[in-house]
C-alpha cells in the first residue's frame, strides 16, 4: 500500500473518535446549560414570591398605621369637643362674675364722684382761706409775694456765691502752691539746661551765606582770609557744618556789629582776600562810627539836651547796641531822662541838669571794657573828662555812693534811673502810651457792676478795685476778681503779671450831739 493510503486509513479512526468526543462534550454542555436555566428560573420565581410577600406585608402595615392614626384623630377630636364644652361653661361663669363686678364698679364710681365734688368744695374753701392768709401776711410783713420770693432768691444766690467763692479760693490756693513748686523746679531745670545757650545768643551773631561754597573762600588758602578778618575785627569766626551760616563771636557788641557789616559787604562784593578785608573793615568801622554818632545826636535832641561833647555823643550812640538784662541801654537812658524831667517839674526844680545827668547815667556801659571800675565810676570819670557842669557831676556822683544821694538833683536822677530799670516796658514806649495803657486797665475795672473806684499801682503791675458794699456782697468778690482777670488777659495790652485786688469796705458814720 502506498503511504498516502496508509495515512488516510490511520486518519479516519482518529476523526471518528474526535467527532464522538466532541458530540459527547456538546451534549454535556447542553445539559449543564439547561440545568442552569432551570435553576435561574426557580431562583427568579422564589425572588418574585418573596417580593410579593414583602409588598403584601408593607401594605398591611400601612393600613394598620392609618387605622391607628384615624383612631387617634377621632380621640383628639372628642377631647377637644369636651374641652370646648368646659371652656364654654367657664366663660358663662366669668361673664356672670364680670357683670357683677361692673355693677360694683359703677356703684364705687358714683361714690367717688360724690367724694370728688366734696373735695373740690373743700379745695375752693382752702384757696379762699389761703388768699386771706396771704393778704394778712403781706400786710404784716410789708412785702408782696413776688418781693418775698425775690428776696429769698437773692439770699440763696448770695449763700451759693459765698460757698462757691470759698471753695474756689481753697482750690486756687492749693493750685498756686502746687504751681509754685512745679514752676520753681522747671525754672531750675531751664536755667541749668539753657544757661549756655543764652550766653551764646548774647555773645554771637550769625551771618547767612548764599551758598556753602563761600565758606572755603572765607577761609582762604592756608586760612589767610579768616586770619586776616579776625585780626582786623577782633572777633572769632566760627565755621562748622551748619548749612548756610557762619558765626561771629565776641564779648563786644561793637566788634560784632563791625564784623557783621564787613562780612556782609565782602560776600556781596565777592572779592575776598586780605587786602580787601582790611579795606572793607576800615570803611565799615567809619560808617558804624558815623551811624552811632547820629544815633547819639538824635537821642540828645529827642530829650532836649544840648552842648554835649562829640565823644559823649559817640558813647550815647554805642548804648544802642548794648543790652543789660534784656533792655536796650539807650532806650533806658532816654526813659530815665524823661522821668527825671517830669519829677523835677513836680518838685519845682530846674529840669535841665536832672534830665542831662539821667541821660548820661549809663554812658559807662559803652566804655566799661576800656576803663577800670564800676559803670557808675566810669560814667563820672567820662563826664568830668568831657567838661560837664558841677550839678551834673554831683548828681552822677550820688549814684556811686552807698549812703544815698546828697543833692536834690541826685535824688531825682537816682529815682528816675531806678524807675526806668524796674518799670516793665518803659524802655520801648513813650510816657503817653504808658499812661493810656494804665487808664485802659482802670476803665476795664470801672465797667463792672458795683465798682466804685479803680486805681492802677506799681506801674501797671497791680490794680486795686473798690466796690460798693450795698451792690456787691462778700460772696461775689471772688467772682468779680476772676472776671477782671479774664478781661485783662483777653483785652489788655499788658506787659508782665497784673495782680487784681478787690476791696469791699463798709463804713458807718454817726454824729454825737
Amino acid at each position: 500500500m502506498s503511504p498516502i493510503v496508509t495515512g488516510l486509513l490511520g486518519l479516519i479512526p482518529g476523526l471518528i473518535l474526535g467527532w464522538l468526543f466532541v458530540k459527547k462534550r456538546s451534549q454535556a454542555e447542553a445539559e449543564k446549560t439547561a440545568q442552569e436555566h432551570q435553576q435561574n428560573i426557580e431562583q427568579l420565581e422564589a425572588d418574585q414570591a418573596e417580593r410579593l410577600e414583602a409588598l403584601r406585608e408593607e401594605i398591611k402595615s400601612e393600613q394598620d398605621t392609618e387605622e391607628e392614626a384615624l383612631k387617634g384623630q377621632i380621640a383628639e377630636v372628642k377631647e377637644r369637643a369636651s374641652a370646648l364644652a368646659e371652656e364654654e361653661k367657664s366663660l358663662k361663669a366669668a361673664r356672670q362674675k364680670l357683670n357683677s363686678e361692673l355693677g360694683r364698679v359703677q356703684s364705687q364710681t358714683e361714690s367717688m364722684t360724690r367724694k370728688e365734688d366734696q373735695l373740690q368744695r373743700q379745695i375752693e374753701s382752702m384757696e379762699a382761706r389761703e388768699g386771706e392768709l396771704e393778704t394778712e401776711l403781706e400786710r404784716v410783713a410789708g412785702l408782696t409775694r413776688d418781693e418775698a420770693l425775690k428776696q429769698l432768691e437773692e439770699e440763696l444766690r448770695d449763700r451759693a456765691h459765698e460757698r462757691a467763692a470759698a471753695e474756689l479760693r481753697r482750690i486756687q490756693q492749693q493750685g498756686q502752691e502746687e504751681l509754685r513748686e512745679a514752676s520753681a523746679a522747671l525754672l531750675a531745670k531751664a536755667v541749668f539746661r539753657y544757661g549756655g545757650e543764652v550766653i551764646q545768643e548774647i555773645t554771637t551773631t550769625a551771618v547767612h551765606l548764599p551758598s556753602d561754597d563761600l565758606k572755603g573762600r572765607i577761609i582762604g588758602r592756608e586760612g589767610r582770609n579768616i586770619q586776616s578778618f579776625e585780626e582786623a575785627t577782633g572777633v572769632d569766626v566760627i565755621i562748622d557744618d551748619t548749612p548756610g551760616i557762619i558765626t561771629l563771636s565776641s564779648f563786644s557788641p561793637l566788634r560784632r556789629l563791625i564784623a557783621h557789616e564787613a562780612m556782609t559787604r565782602l560776600l556781596r562784593d565777592g572779592r575776598i582776600h586780605p587786602t580787601r578785608i582790611e579795606e572793607s573793615v576800615a570803611k565799615v568801622r567809619k560808617a558804624v562810627d558815623r551811624s552811632l554818632r547820629q544815633k547819639g545826636e538824635e537821642a540828645a535832641a529827642e530829650v532836649g539836651v544840648q552842648g554835649l561833647d562829640g565823644a559823649v555823643l559817640d558813647l550815647l550812640g554805642k548804648l544802642s547796641i548794648h543790652q543789660v538784662n534784656g533792655q536796650n541801654q539807650l532806650h533806658m537812658a532816654l526813659s530815665a531822662a524823661r522821668l527825671a524831667e517830669r519829677l523835677a517839674a513836680e518838685l519845682d526844680l530846674n529840669p535841665k541838669p536832672c534830665r542831662r545827668a539821667a541821660l548820661l547815667s549809663l554812658i559807662g556801659c559803652a566804655a566799661d571794657h576800656q576803663m577800670e571800675g564800676s559803670t557808675a565810676d566810669i560814667t563820672v570819670a567820662l563826664a568830668r573828662r568831657h567838661g560837664e557842669s558841677k550839678k551834673v557831676l554831683a548828681a552822677l556822683e550820688d549814684l556811686t555812693t552807698e549812703s544815698g544821694p546828697r543833692s536834690t538833683t541826685g535824688i531825682v536822677v537816682q529815682l528816675a534811673t531806678k524807675l526806668a530799670a524796674s518799670r516793665p516796658g518803659v524802655q520801648s514806649e513813650q510816657l503817653a502810651e504808658s499812661i493810656e495803657r494804665l487808664e485802659a486797665l482802670e476803665q476795664m475795672a470801672l465797667e463792672e457792676e458795683g465798682v466804685r473806684q479803680a486805681h492802677v499801682l506799681q506801674a501797671g503791675t497791680e490794680i486795686r478795685v473798690l466796690v460798693d458794699p450795698a451792690e456787691v456782697s462778700e460772696g461775689k468778690l471772688m467772682a468779680l476778681a476772676q472776671r477782671l482777670v479774664r478781661k485783662i488777659e483777653d483785652r489788655a495790652d499788658r506787659l508782665g503779671e497784673v495782680q487784681v485786688h478787690v476791696v469791699r469796705e463798709t463804713r458807718v458814720t454817726e454824729t454825737a450831739m
